[in-house]
């Protein structure tokens, strides 16, 4: 039983290190195709953010629309008489 775990120990570590060489060997062989992937990367994410503000925007617009910001909303002015009154009974 312990020469096949040691058999099995020692081709797992063969098989790790060949992993790893291969690795090594794809990244300083691509070292393009690597900055390739990675401005794909961002370009996407630029993309998204890009359509999360339009979003954004149209989601404010209609708010604005809606009356639920100050915008649009129409203000009554208080007369002198309503704001002694609303003085004298303490509310400001």
């Amino acid at each position: 039983m312990t020469e096949e775990n040691e058999v099995l120990e020692d081709s797992s570590d063969v098989e790790k290190k060949e992993e790893t060489e291969r690795q090594l060997k794809d990244i300083a062989e691509n070292p393009m195709e690597k900055a390739k992937n990675m401005l794909k990367q961002i370009k996407e994410e630029n993309d998204r953010k890009e359509k999360l503000l339009l979003r954004e925007e149209e989601l404010r617009a209609h708010e604005m629309l809606g009356g639920k910001s100050r915008a649009g909303k129409e203000s009554k002015e208080e007369s002198p008489e309503e704001y002694a009154k609303r003085i004298m009974a303490g509310d400001l």
